[in-house]
C-alpha cells in the first residue's frame, strides 16, 4: 500500500496541462492589454500626424483663417467623417517674440535693443477621446489624446 501512494506522489502526468490551465488566462488578458494600449499609441500618433496636416494645409496663403478647411484635413488624415463631430479642436492666434515670450501686437519689438519684429502664430490643438475595448481594473477607460502644431503664418520681417 505504501508503495502505491509513493507511486502515485511522483506522478506528474498532467502536471503541464495544469500549470497551462492556471497560466493561459494571464497571458491572454497580457496580450488584449498589449494590443489594447498598441491601439492607444496608434491612435495617438495617428492624430499627431492629422494635426501636422491640418498645420500645413494652414500654412498654403490665406488658409490660416479658414478654420473649416483646417478641420476637414484633420479629419480626411484620420478618415473619419467630418459630420461625425467626434475630435475637438482649438485654434488661436498670437503674437510672438523668437524666445517664446507673447507680444500684444506688431507694434511691439523683441530683444534687448527692441529691433526684432514678432511673428504671428497659429496654435492648432486637437483631441479625441479613446474608449479602451476592455475595462481594465485600476485603469481608466477612455484616454484623451491631443495633437498640437504651432505654425509661423505670418513674417514680419
Amino acid at each position: 500500500m505504501r508503495a502505491h501512494l509513493l507511486i502515485l506522489l511522483r506522478n506528474e502526468r498532467g502536471a503541464i496541462g495544469l500549470e497551462y490551465a492556471l497560466v493561459l488566462p494571464f497571458l491572454i488578458l497580457l496580450i488584449i492589454g498589449l494590443v489594447d494600449y498598441g491601439g492607444l499609441a496608434y491612435r495617438e500618433t495617428q492624430l499627431e500626424a492629422a494635426v501636422r496636416s491640418g498645420g500645413q494645409y494652414a500654412l498654403v496663403d490665406g488658409n490660416s483663417s479658414d478654420v473649416a478647411g483646417i478641420e476637414a484635413v484633420v479629419y480626411e488624415a484620420m478618415g473619419l467623417d467630418p459630420e461625425s463631430g467626434i475630435l475637438s479642436f482649438a485654434i488661436s492666434y498670437e503674437w510672438m517674440c523668437p524666445d517664446g515670450t507673447a507680444a500684444t501686437s506688431i507694434g511691439d519689438f523683441c530683444g534687448a535693443d527692441d529691433n526684432i519684429p514678432p511673428g504671428y502664430f497659429m496654435r492648432l490643438s486637437v483631441s479625441e477621446t479613446y474608449q479602451m475595448w476592455v475595462p481594465y481594473p485600476l485603469l481608466p477607460e477612455t484616454h484623451d489624446i491631443t495633437g498640437e502644431v504651432m505654425i509661423r503664418v505670418l513674417r514680419t520681417s
